[in-house]
């Protein structure tokens, strides 16, 4: 009877025990909703937004995003927010023309695509 005893309290603390393994990131993003729920953490947080984006721009895997970004940029400027949001839309064109003044190839192709954008064109033919 106390071998039965201790063998059944022994099996429960190892249930217990395994139950309260915590679950490791990988695990958790594989759930839809636990994944969403994250993102949006994420999102509703400036602090953990400049993190994300800070360690995003230093993986392999930001480089394989590149070609998305232009979309995902198309999107931001677009989006309610950017519109209703003068100081957002300051900030971003900021930091554009900041990283544009440093990569004379990228300023290149910037007014190479401000020239062949016939609104942008007119606008920067009347500042002139």
């Amino acid at each position: 009877m106390k071998t039965t005893l201790k063998l059944t309290l022994l099996i429960a603390v190892i249930s217990l025990a395994s139950c309260a393994k915590k679950q490791s990131a990988r695990e958790l993003l594989k759930d839809d909703n636990m994944r969403g729920d994250i993102m949006t953490a994420i999102c509703n947080d400036s602090n953990m937004t400049n993190e994300m984006i800070n360690r995003m721009s230093t993986t392999g895997a930001s480089q394989k995003m590149l070609p998305m970004s232009c979309n995902m940029l198309g999107k931001i400027m677009s989006s309610d927010i950017m519109r209703k949001d003068t100081m957002l839309q300051n900030t971003v064109m900021s930091g554009m023309l900041n990283l544009i003044a440093k990569d004379s190839i990228l300023c290149d192709k910037t007014c190479d695509q401000m020239n062949q954008t016939p609104s942008i064109k007119r606008i920067l033919e009347k500042k002139h």
